[in-house]
């Protein structure tokens, strides 16, 4: 599919992303909650009623998904695979984290360790607000 075809839902956050994809040719819609990152629409990832099926190539739900409530996850979820046919979905990590990687080279063997310094023993729990000023729910 020729770059200029590609029709993408953009939460715009500060707008680079969006500049990008457009200087590239790709035709993007932005959808947020906030009017102040002055959206195309304005409304909830939960709430794509506005969008007809399949209207998008590729939904990107940048920075998003951790503000949601556990009773709207999945409501979103099925709204955003409603209207694109593929979803990038970026998720925040909390915390400080290191990951150690191993590969050999000489076989398909790929070994990786994630640790966590700082709250290795503190899970979200998916219902009480933590994080960032206790806005997200999970991370």
């Amino acid at each position: 599919m020729q770059q200029s075809q590609i029709r993408a839902a953009y939460r715009p956050g500060q707008g680079l992303a969006v500049n990008v994809l457009r200087w590239r040719g790709h035709k993007v819609t932005t959808y947020d909650i906030d009017p102040n990152f002055n959206p195309d629409h304005i409304g909830s990832v939960h709430d794509l009623k506005i969008f007809s099926p399949g209207q998008f190539d590729v939904v990107v739900a940048s920075h998003v998904l951790g503000y949601l409530p556990p009773e709207y996850l999945d409501i979103a979820l099925k709204e955003i695979s409603r209207v694109g046919h593929y979803a990038i979905i970026y998720l925040p990590v909390a915390g400080r984290h290191l990951q150690l990687r191993f590969v050999p080279g000489f076989t398909s063997l790929d070994f990786s360790c994630i640790l966590d310094f700082f709250n290795y023993f503190k899970r979200p729990d998916g219902i009480t607000p933590q994080y960032t000023g206790n806005q997200h729910f999970w991370k």
